[in-house]
């Protein structure tokens, strides 16, 4: 057969207004250049002479340093020319925080997040301010939990404003964030959790699958005793009620209510640790269907950067859509 050109799957219908596009003509106004292509732009972007160009330039673009921070610094410690093990440190003169980065534009009176769950009626919508409030108040109560930067937070957690609140707050603080399906089983949670040693661990009691509610009081209870045998940072277990079911702390590992567990804040502001380009900020697993699960951790700046290139067509003011 002759040789067929590709044709892509699909093409924005508006190519200049992705943000890929608008970094391309980022990039040509900057340093005076005619890259037209993505694929003109991958290969300057992976130039051992441009490399360190494309780096900062995309820093600089993606708006990760905090507000003030107009300076960036050289894009690694130093050329390595070993290839990427070990690990080569990128913008080692840089800090910033990742939660400071996703709250940081929002208008107070917009909306952050559209919520709809199988069991509720309706779409709930938090605003920007609301989602600022709420991240400050968990904030304030995992402080005074003694969460500090480096510790892990853990959660079993449906996809729910809950979870992007505890994640936010942790992540400002400096914590590694970490979270599972609440429809694993107690043998999954703890072959994960084991392994990271959470200071808290925050679980939903229930949740609905197909129309039918699963009450998970009995698995928390389980698989907290085992984490409390094998971990020596567990603080408490904190239980989410949404549902309206009743699940008795008293019985789980150190575990307390969401309430009791908010009710420690002692109204700090919102503030942000600064922290390394490359300090963690996420503990993913792999699947463990065959074997214990793996653990692998990302930094806080793998995941703005992905977000830009699935970017083609939503506004960066878009609100988040959350569906359960």
């Amino acid at each position: 057969m002759p040789n067929q050109q590709k044709k892509p799957c699909w093409v924005s219908p508006d190519i200049e207004k992705t943000n890929v596009a608008k970094f391309l003509s980022y990039v040509n106004r900057k340093h005076n250049l005619d890259i037209k292509t993505y694929e003109e732009l991958h290969q300057w972007s992976v130039n051992p002479l441009t490399l360190q160009d494309f780096w900062r330039d995309a820093y600089t673009y993606l708006e990760l340093a905090p507000v003030g921070s107009d300076i960036v610094g050289p894009m690694m410690e130093s050329d390595n020319d070993a290839g990427l093990f070990p690990p080569p440190i990128f913008f080692p003169n840089e800090r910033l925080n990742v939660a400071e980065l996703l709250l940081r534009k929002g208008a107070d009176g917009k909306v952050a997040i559209h919520f709809a769950r199988e069991d509720v009626s309706g779409i709930e919508q938090v605003t920007w301010g609301d989602l600022r409030g709420r991240v400050k108040r968990t904030r304030d109560a995992m402080l005074n939990s003694g969460v500090r930067s480096g510790d892990v937070v853990a959660a079993v957690i449906t996809n729910s404003v809950d979870a992007m609140v505890i994640c936010l707050a942790a992540l400002s603080i400096g914590a590694v964030w970490s979270s599972s399906s609440p429809d694993l089983g107690p043998d999954a949670i703890h072959g994960r959790y084991s392994q990271v040693n959470p200071k808290l661990v925050f679980a939903d009691d229930s949740y609905v699958y197909a129309g039918k509610l699963v009450k998970l009081g009995n698995r928390i209870e389980q698989w907290a005793e085992r984490l409390g045998k094998t971990g020596t940072q567990l603080r408490n277990v904190v239980v989410i009620a949404n549902r309206g079911v009743e699940t008795d702390c008293s019985k789980i590992y150190r575990g307390c209510t969401h309430e009791t567990f908010l009710s420690r804040g002692s109204g700090q502001t919102l503030e942000f640790q600064l922290l390394p380009f490359s300090h963690p900020a996420f503990i993913l697993y792999s699947s463990g269907t065959v074997r214990k699960p793996i653990d692998a951790e990302l930094g806080i700046c793998k995941h703005p950067r992905t977000d830009m290139e699935q970017n083609r067509q939503a506004s960066r003011n878009a609100s988040c859509i959350v569906r359960v």
